[in-house]
Formats: C-alpha cells, structure tokens, sequence
C-alpha cells in the first residue's frame, strides 16, 4: 500500500491509472452539479478510488445545491 492508497485494486487485483481526474455528478432535487476529483482507476475493473479530500468536495458542493 502507498500513501496514495493500495498498489493495486482490492476488488480485483488490478493495477491503477494513478492521479486521473474525472467527472462525478452531485444530485439535490432537480438540480445537478459536475465535479472533476482527482482518483485512481482501475484498468481491469474500472473501480474509482477518491484521493483525500475529493468526498469533502463532494459534500460541500451538494451542500451548496441546497442553499
């Protein structure tokens, strides 16, 4: 395991495309917010590991769709 997370995929033993950013939508009611966070992806299985931080981003920008 790195500082970044495991070496490879708990799911499925693969390996990660390291440092990636990609797209998540935060849903509130009828309005929806795109957010790019930065994770490691798997390339066998596709499973999306956040980095630190990205789900305190997540939820502030949820929090702000209900204001």
């Amino acid at each position: 395991m790195t500082e970044q997370g495991p070496s490879v995929c708990p799911r499925c033993g693969g390996e990660f495309d390291r440092g990636r950013y990609v797209e998540r939508s935060v849903r509130e009611g009828n309005d929806v917010a795109l957010v790019t966070v930065k994770a490691d992806v798997c390339r066998r299985c596709g499973e999306v590991y956040l980095y630190p931080g990205m789900v305190d981003l997540l939820s502030r920008t949820r929090d702000l769709l209900r204001a």
